[in-house]
């Protein structure tokens, strides 16, 4: 099946752009613990939706890294069956120490479907702990420069076709 180049390198630039965020947030948050010991207590929690088994497994990967030397788990968000591991992942957090949670989306917008999916299913879900979300990827600035440095190594721009693909609004308040 005849794939354009085009697409490879968005579907590139978008599992790297996903690695690169997960390793930032690791490092920054294993920064932040070394200068504040009272983040021990902090259970972090790793939204990630579905990127394929390659993609999958770098998150993996990451999320492993950072999980040995905090309290971490990873959570991949499929449908209403996530409840379930979300359950397990905050009781797993929790039983490890937890005083707070922080929520890591590895996303590229709230405006994702499965995003907003896990911030319901998390709504639902009786919790001892304070908890609270960082930004998606999307939002930050390291996107932003990801993405300007992709469009800058376009080996021919005026022979190459990009595709931006994004979600329309689902309801009146995204679409303003």
């Amino acid at each position: 099946m005849y794939i354009p180049k085009h697409i490879v390198i968005l579907k590139y630039f978008y599992q790297a752009s996903l690695f690169v965020l997960a390793l930032i947030l690791l490092a920054s948050h294993a920064l932040a613990n070394k200068s504040h010991p009272s983040q021990n207590q902090t259970g972090f929690l790793v939204l990630t939706t579905d990127r394929g088994f390659v993609g999958n497994e770098e998150i993996r990967d990451a999320s492993a890294s950072f999980a040995e030397n905090h309290n971490a788990a990873l959570v991949f968000v499929t449908d209403e069956h996530t409840e379930k591991y979300l359950k397990i992942s905050l009781n797993t957090l929790r039983d490890k120490g937890a005083e707070r949670m922080k929520v890591l989306p590895l996303f590229i917008s709230t405006a994702n479907p499965r995003y907003q999916l896990a911030r319901e299913l998390l709504s639902r879900q009786p919790l001892t702990v304070p908890i609270s979300y960082t930004r998606p990827y999307g939002e930050s600035f390291f996107a932003v420069e990801d993405l300007g440095d992709k469009f800058r190594f376009i080996e021919q721009p005026s022979h190459t076709h990009v595709l931006v693909i994004g979600y329309s609004a689902t309801d009146p308040g995204n679409a303003q």
